[in-house]
């Protein structure tokens, strides 16, 4: 009996220590989940700050695109007043050259009467 009673306070003071081994596991595994759950909570902040950085570009990007069609439209446009410009210039300089020729003649048939 005192046998008995020897491995039974010997099974309990085992007990007792693998109790408390297994509350200090619990206490690291749930340190390590907290631990965990903030480093996840950290990391969807930064997911959608960088979401909405994402968005913010490209909104810029359309926004550049939106402005580059503008230019090119606007550049398309001067180009063209630009070769009209040139055109009546041309044209008027001819009809200039024709009027001095014009003149010239007349001036040397005048001379010649």
């Amino acid at each position: 009996m005192k046998d008995d009673v020897s491995q039974l306070q010997k099974e309990k003071k085992d007990f007792e220590q693998r109790d408390k081994e297994v509350g200090q596991q619990m206490k690291q595994a749930n340190d390590r989940a907290a631990q965990k759950q903030d480093e996840l909570r950290q990391a969807e902040d930064r997911e959608r700050e960088l979401q909405m950085q994402l968005d913010k570009t490209k909104d810029d990007v359309s926004e550049l695109r939106k402005e580059k069609k503008d230019f090119e439209e606007q550049h398309k446009e001067t180009g063209q007043q630009l070769k009209q410009a040139n055109d009546a210039t041309a044209r008027l300089q001819g009809e200039l050259r024709q009027a001095e020729d014009r003149e010239r003649e007349s001036y040397r048939c005048s001379w010649i009467r």
